[in-house]
């Protein structure tokens, strides 16, 4: 797809680092599957990978 923040990049599969913090805790998910400009590396998550995301972090 497009990137929509840079208009000029295509968005390859890789994994990205998601943080989440809610008051004063952090939590920290690796390895996330995403999909990453190939220019300006703006990563997009799924929303099925979203859901699963906050289901774990409890929110």
């Amino acid at each position: 797809m497009k990137c929509v923040i840079c208009k000029h990049g295509e968005t390859i599969k890789g994994t990205t680092t998601i943080t989440l913090e809610r008051g004063s805790s952090t939590l920290v998910f690796k390895d996330v599957p995403a999909q990453i400009c190939d220019n300006c590396g703006e990563k997009y998550v799924d929303h099925q990978t979203t859901q699963t995301l906050l289901k774990k972090a409890g929110l």
